[in-house]
């Protein structure tokens, strides 16, 4: 997910950049995008931190069901 929010913030720029020279929805298009790839961020964090989720470790033996 950090992945998808680097490249959130990679396409808000190029279409920054294109907004400067062309109509205004460009820009506004890019600034959802990084407050989009703003929100992913901290829960990117938060997953590749084990904070959120228990995917990562469920099943793997010694919890007790037998």
């Amino acid at each position: 997910m950090v992945m998808v929010s680097g490249a959130l913030i990679a396409v808000a720029a190029v279409l920054a950049v294109v907004g400067l020279f062309a109509a205004t929805t460009w820009t506004y298009a890019s600034l959802v995008l990084l407050c989009l790839a703003a929100a992913l961020l901290p829960v990117a964090a938060a997953r590749r931190a084990g904070v959120v989720g228990s995917g990562a470790g469920a099943g793997a033996g010694g919890s007790g069901a037998g």
